[in-house]
């Protein structure tokens, strides 16, 4: 049985050098004027490599790396799920090595009798740039929005010819089996549950936006992977976006919390004075109407 999150490992990247020739420059990049890179410890502790990861926030602000010998394993802390797309270039400019961004992702939804909230989409990815950040192949398979789409771009490897590209749904063109076997000709294979927990060393890196007010309000907006998990979580925060607009978004206002209490009524504490304005705007503008 599983014993991470999904999230922490459906998406990674990976560096062509060892984590010690990793550490160093691609700790303390700058993304020109938005962000600056700094290395906040090295360990030898998976806890504590899980720990850094699971506060999630959007875009990612934290960073790990996870020894995989020759290659350097990347993963972050973004919401949605780990992703290396933020940052492989700015892996390749530091570093100057080949890189791979992987996703493995598997659909994930929240039910509960007759509710039911999606949380993941399916989605297998393959892509590798060379040493100057030029694309040599690229490979998705993914369920976009509930529309399946299958792309390549660049030269096949020759392990390809055996994949069933030519199946009839573009699911099945490009499977998880397929991308272990490609990664375990052209990369140090794929980063497993088992491969992540049992490393030799892992580094967190911090990532700090600029200016100072774009990183509180990333921060401010910060979870848990149990509230990324909590589908009332997102209503919630989305309502309370939309609440100082209430004026004219009073129906969505209601839409939003609504659905977070019935799914989880322990934001109702939470929600019930904005609800209550909500409600009497809408009672208002209905009355209005009527006139």
């Amino acid at each position: 049985m599983s014993e991470l999150n999904p999230r922490i490992l459906q998406g990674y990247g990976l560096i062509e050098a060892p984590i010690d020739a990793v550490v160093k420059p691609f700790g303390t990049h700058k993304r020109a004027d938005q962000a600056e890179m700094r290395v906040r410890t090295t360990t030898d502790s998976v806890q504590d490599a899980i720990a850094f990861l699971a506060v999630r926030t959007h875009p990612a602000t934290h960073l790990v790396l996870v020894d995989m010998g020759p290659w350097t394993a990347v993963l972050t802390n973004q919401r949605s799920g780990s992703d290396f797309m933020d940052h492989r270039h700015w892996a390749t400019k530091a570093v100057g090595v080949r890189t791979i961004r992987v996703v493995d992702a598997k659909a994930r939804w929240w039910t509960r009798e007759a509710l039911r909230e999606r949380l993941g989409y399916e989605a297998r990815m393959f892509e590798m740039h060379g040493p100057d950040g030029a694309l040599i192949r690229s490979i998705a398979c993914a369920d976009d929005g509930g529309r399946w789409v299958f792309a390549t771009s660049g030269e096949p490897f020759p392990i390809e010819a055996s994949f069933a590209y030519g199946a009839l749904r573009k699911r099945d063109r490009f499977t998880s089996a397929n991308l272990a076997d490609l990664m375990a000709l052209v990369g140090p294979g794929v980063l497993t549950e088992d491969r992540f927990l049992n490393a030799s060393r892992y580094a967190l890196l911090e990532e700090r936006w600029k200016p100072d007010a774009w990183q509180k309000r990333i921060l401010a907006a910060a979870c848990t992977l149990e509230e990324a998990d909590d589908p009332a979580y997102g209503y919630y925060e989305r309502g309370l976006g939309r609440v100082p607009y209430m004026s004219s978004h009073y129906s969505s206002v209601i839409a939003d919390f609504e659905r977070a209490v019935a799914i989880n009524p322990a934001y109702e504490p939470k929600v019930r004075d904005h609800l209550n304005t909500a409600r009497r705007l809408a009672a208002n503008a209905a009355r209005t109407r009527a006139r």
